[in-house]
């Protein structure tokens, strides 16, 4: 007679901190919070017979199973199947994987500086995200930026979709350049910051959002709570392999300094006398590439490191063979308490 065996769903991914753990539900793009103990009973218990569990477990035991059971039944997380079906039901394999070296870039626009061959290198290298920064909407600059933007609508052939983040100017000077942007259907979002006030409007499909505050080039600390964490297939997955801020990034500054985020102070070169692909292609460029969250000091012992979005700058300590950051996280998963 064949024994009934409780298993996940293969995209129900239990992961475990130091004191507590989750399961993240990738498919519906969910996490639920678990004891480290319902943890360790899914280690050891799931395919095995938990029936055999519960007749040499005393009352409490017993009870206590049920409640695990029960739990994950509730949250459909689990179904039942004969024990020699559980090889029908392999888990999700963690492999990651990008059609190209750089996905996104963010360029601080210099009406002075020419931009198509760089756009042309991005987009050989496999770009599809960009991000431009615009210091003024003056004449002298947007005349510039009307040609840039043409240039990767018409020849980036990888472009998927960019942004751009401008200072607020006046309404009329405001209303213009975004009469002039929002043709382009692959623009998802403008930002205007430097706004007398904090507000979001949507035309047709684009975003159009208003910031009181300054544009800052400081990192955000970490993701301040878990409604901003990204439980989906390809955040996770890529969490596991490589840094899901500085992966596949590249950044150039309104001096043309090459640099892997916005707020490094280290430049790998310049686009005025260096190739991009070259720069990129350096191996101390692609240092933080690989800092996965199991290596990173702290990350690599918080329940949420596979689904959290951390932008904090990095450093490799090679004695420790761990990269961290100066900067405290908001989570601490030695107490599973956030700041304040």
């Amino acid at each position: 007679m064949n024994t009934k065996v409780f298993m996940l769903f293969a995209d129900c991914i239990p992961v475990a901190g130091f004191k507590k753990a989750v399961i993240c539900d990738l498919g519906r793009g969910q996490m639920m919070l678990i004891p480290k103990s319902l943890y360790h009973f899914i280690e050891e218990f799931e395919g095995a017979d938990v029936s055999e569990l519960i007749d040499t477990a005393d009352d409490d035991q017993k009870e206590i199973i049920h409640e695990y059971i029960q739990h994950l039944e509730d949250r459909e997380l689990l179904f039942w199947c004969d024990q020699t079906e559980t090889t029908l039901f392999p888990k999700i394999k963690p492999r990651w994987q990008s059609p190209g070296m750089i996905s996104n870039t963010i360029i601080e626009f210099n009406p002075s500086d020419a931009y198509e061959e760089v756009l042309l290198e991005l987009n050989k290298l496999g770009c599809s995200y960009y991000q431009f920064r615009l210091a003024n909407l003056a004449p002298n600059t947007l005349e510039p930026f009307n040609l840039l933007v043409k240039t990767l609508y018409e020849q980036c052939q990888n472009l998927n979709m960019f942004e751009i983040i401008a200072p607020h100017d006046s309404q009329d000077i405001d209303e213009q350049f975004l009469e002039s942007m929002k043709k382009y259907i692959q623009l998802r979002c403008i930002t205007f910051y430097n706004h007398p006030t904090n507000s979001q409007t949507i035309v047709d499909t684009l975003v159009v959002k208003y910031k009181a505050h300054p544009l800052t080039k400081e990192h955000v600390k970490s993701t301040e709570s878990t409604a901003n964490f990204f439980p989906n297939y390809d955040f996770f997955f890529e969490s596991k392999h490589r840094s899901t801020y500085y992966n596949g990034k590249v950044t150039i500054d309104f001096e043309g300094r090459i640099k892997n985020s916005v707020s490094d102070t280290k430049s790998f070169g310049s686009i005025h006398t260096h190739s991009l692909t070259d720069v990129i292609n350096q191996p101390s460029f692609q240092t933080n590439w690989y800092a996965a969250k199991d290596k990173v000091k702290g990350c690599q012992d918080c329940e949420f490191r596979y689904t959290c979005f951390d932008t904090r700058p990095l450093t490799f300590n090679e004695a420790d063979q761990l990269y961290e950051s100066e900067i405290a996280c908001d989570y601490n998963p030695y107490t599973a308490q956030w700041a304040n």
